[in-house]
């Protein structure tokens, strides 16, 4: 109950040793400000409920979350609604987490981060900074800002930054804002350093004032990415040193904020390619050693300047029946493109992000792209998506192109999908 949870982060449990397992069994709003679960090292299972809660301290606070610090712990089948205002640190379920297994859990709302002048501040959706922890299945759905106007600052989707972590199978769904001088933003992760990404999904273009974020991590050093989807329009990683990048996709879908509902992916007569490497190679910046074999992209929608032998550039249609891929680590099938597994799959920004247009292609040698449109386009019919060229829906799944040129009313005309 919330009396529970006030005692609980009030510190009312006098010895939380004699309460190593904690279950939540019914949905809880903290009708009050809440005070963080100072230090916490038990098993806390929410039982697939939501906690909603709001921190936002009078005085100048710079922990901030569901819990201050978790260390040796559980936490598990948690979802939480939070609306977080605070400096230095702040994460939806965690400020700091040590040693500790994040599982199945889901942050949405808002974190809002300004910076806290003594500190080197980090911001994640799910948990701030990580130490030898595991994150499985997490999802962030909260929209991250982290406001600097100083630098060292991290910002992340599932983590702002850490050291020794394991993250798979995780999604990040919000939007996320960085404004660092010198700082880390990613999808996924901003700074992280030893860590293993696996089967990853980011859907967002991740914002940041300064420097180019990274789809899935920002500063990755000494670490492994590998079976990730950056559907966002950024880069795979900001910037990366002794990093192994394998088997991931980056197929930037230009994607607008979910709150519209849309995407748009092509315009007749003047085509908009995505910017969707930014620099660097094909997806990633590098400095220093780096290894990267058998990521994909598709061909057919995004150009790689200057060719790239660690980018494998595909047709539409091969990355739907996942040519290359290996089947147990991709969820393929409904014409839609390759999803990470046990990553979500169902949600409306999903479902936008990789439902494709088909362009035509005789073989892997002859194929049209977005510069250079001539026959009809196939379009995705994923359930509850339409398509709108500019504002006249298209009926049926095949639009004609001759029929648009044809039209002068507009010399631009703008492909979208929508859902909703």
């Amino acid at each position: 109950t919330e009396e529970d949870l006030l005692a609980l982060s009030s510190g009312n449990y006098s010895d939380l040793q004699d309460y190593p397992y904690f279950l939540v069994d019914s949905d809880i709003v903290v009708t009050s400000n809440w005070t963080p679960i100072e230090q916490f090292s038990g098993h806390f299972d929410g039982g697939n409920h939501t906690i909603t809660f709001t921190y936002e301290p009078d005085d100048y606070s710079y922990m901030g979350g569901f819990f201050s610090v978790i260390s040796n712990a559980t936490v598990c089948n948690l979802n939480l609604v939070c609306n977080i205002i605070i400096n230095g640190y702040a994460g939806g379920l965690a400020t700091y987490a040590e040693s500790s297994l994040i599982y199945n859990c889901t942050v949405s709302g808002s974190i809002y981060n300004s910076f806290y002048p003594e500190q080197m501040g980090y911001c994640g959706g799910v948990v701030a900074s990580a130490y030898n922890t595991t994150f499985y299945k997490c999802v962030n759905m909260a929209d991250v800002e982290m406001q600097s106007k100083q630098g060292g600052l991290n910002t992340g989707g599932i983590v702002g930054g850490g050291t020794g972590l394991i993250i798979r199978s995780c999604t990040n769904l919000g939007n996320i804002w960085g404004y660092p001088d010198q700082g880390s933003v990613g999808g996924i992760i901003g700074e992280a350093d030893s860590v293993t990404i696996v089967s990853c999904a980011n859907y967002v273009s991740i914002s940041c004032e300064g420097s180019e974020p990274g789809g899935i991590a920002g500063n990755i050093n000494n670490s492994t990415l590998t079976d990730c989807a950056n559907y966002g329009n950024n880069p795979l990683a900001e910037m990366s040193r002794e990093t192994e990048f394998t088997n991931n996709i980056v197929i930037p879908v230009n994607l607008d904020s979910f709150s519209e509902g849309s995407k748009t992916e092509v315009t007749f007569n003047h085509l908009i390619i995505p910017n969707g490497f930014g620099g660097g190679d094909a997806g990633y910046y590098q400095d220093g050693t780096f290894y990267a074999e058998n990521n994909y992209t598709d061909k057919q929608i995004i150009t790689i300047a200057g060719g790239s032998s660690s980018f494998v550039p595909m047709l539409t249609s091969e990355l739907i029946s996942g040519t290359g891929l290996d089947a147990d680590k991709w969820i393929l099938g409904d014409g839609r493109y390759p999803i990470p597994v046990e990553t979500v799959t169902d949600h409306d920004l999903v479902k936008l992000a990789t439902t494709p247009f088909i362009l035509g292609a005789t073989d892997s040698e002859n194929y049209e792209t977005i510069e250079t449109v001539c026959s009809d386009i196939t379009l995705g019919s994923t359930s509850g998506i339409s398509w709108m060229v500019d504002s006249v829906p298209v009926t049926g799944n095949v639009l004609d192109v001759d029929a648009i040129r044809l039209d002068s009313r507009k010399v631009t005309k703008t492909l979208s999908a929508h859902i909703g």
